[in-house]
This record gives structure tokens, C-alpha cells and sequence, in this order.
């Protein structure tokens, strides 16, 4: 189950087919979310609007200690 994930600087998400996408910059237009950059594992980035962004069913990503969880 997925749920809406508000994208934050420097936070890991997970998709729908197990590619992690870090956010690299968030850019406001009047004080609106407006586009979103993203950083894929490999290095490659993508700058994306903010409706693409909420239709890319992401979970949270977490690793800590060696240790990897996903947040739902």
C-alpha cells in the first residue's frame, strides 16, 4: 500500500519497481511547490513536476546500520 509522500530534501523513496530516487531540490514558485529535483542510484537526475511526482506511488525509504526498512 502506498500513501502520498510529500517529497523532502535529501530523503530516499522507493517505487513500484524497487528503484530508489533521492531528492536532490525542491523549487517553489510564490511560495508553491513547483518542481521537484530527483537523483536516481546510478547518479542520473531528472527534474519533474510537482503532479508527476505525486503519481510515482513512492514508500519512504530508510537505511540505517546496514539495515534496510521501508516506511508504508
Amino acid at each position: 500500500m502506498f500513501r502520498v509522500q510529500d517529497p523532502t530534501v535529501g530523503a530516499w523513496f522507493v517505487n513500484l519497481t524497487g528503484q530508489l530516487i533521492k531528492v536532490k531540490l525542491l523549487m517553489f514558485s510564490e511560495d508553491k511547490l513547483h518542481r521537484i529535483l530527483i537523483q536516481y542510484l546510478d547518479g542520473t537526475t531528472k527534474l519533474i513536476n510537482k503532479e508527476d511526482w505525486f503519481c510515482l506511488k513512492l514508500n519512504k525509504h530508510i537505511h540505517e546500520a546496514g539495515m534496510t526498512m521501508q516506511l508504508h
